[in-house]
């Protein structure tokens, strides 16, 4: 009976956490500054339209429950930095709490902060919230973003859950979490930069 059990656990694991992820190249990209880099989202979400200059690219995953449109994506937002390469001293000043609440839209709401390592770089982790209006709506997000430099780069990957209620985004931001946190560690860089 044991047996059964854990076969059963087994393969429900398997099929409920077996979504498919495809690989992202930002090779090519002009909007990447010359930066290779690569990571897996997954193959259901689609490729969206990026508004500003600075975001090499965004996916999302759009959905209808109960009536109401709400929306996973990520962002990835490349700046090339001018002048010399950071100084070990240059990002222990820019990985803070501080510097990071400067990084968040307009009018959010911090929530939590952490250090870690990403890509084998410094980097750092944060959550918020934000309420942003387009065309005419209010639009709840519960988002995380990472932010690391790496050579002469910046480099910000933002995870948002979008919901047209404030409850719905943290439902949609909670069950998330883990497929942006998977998107968020798979980034890796192609080659070093000459």
């Amino acid at each position: 009976m044991k047996k059964y059990l854990l076969l059963f656990l087994l393969l429900s694991t398997w099929l409920c956490g077996a979504a498919e992820f495809k690989k992202f190249t930002s090779n090519g990209n002009a909007k990447a500054n010359g930066l290779d880099f690569s990571f897996k989202y997954p193959s259901d979400w689609r490729e969206g339209t990026a508004e500003s200059a600075n975001i090499v690219c965004i996916f999302l995953n759009s959905k209808v429950v109960n009536q109401k449109a709400q929306s996973t994506s990520i962002s990835v937002v490349v700046k090339k930095l001018e002048g010399n390469l950071p100084t070990p001293e240059d990002q222990a000043k820019f990985h803070t709490r501080e510097m990071m609440q400067t990084l968040m839209p307009p009018g959010s709401r911090f929530h939590a902060y952490r250090k870690a390592k990403l890509a084998g770089d410094d980097a750092s982790f944060f959550e918020f919230e934000t309420i942003q209006e387009r065309e005419g709506r209010k639009l709840y997000m519960q988002a995380s973003a990472c932010v690391l430099i790496h050579e002469n780069y910046m480099i910000m990957l933002q995870g948002y859950a979008t919901a047209l209620a404030a409850n719905d985004a943290k439902v949609l931001y909670k069950a998330s979490k883990t497929t942006l946190g998977r998107i968020i560690n798979s980034l890796e860089f192609q080659k070093p930069k000459e």
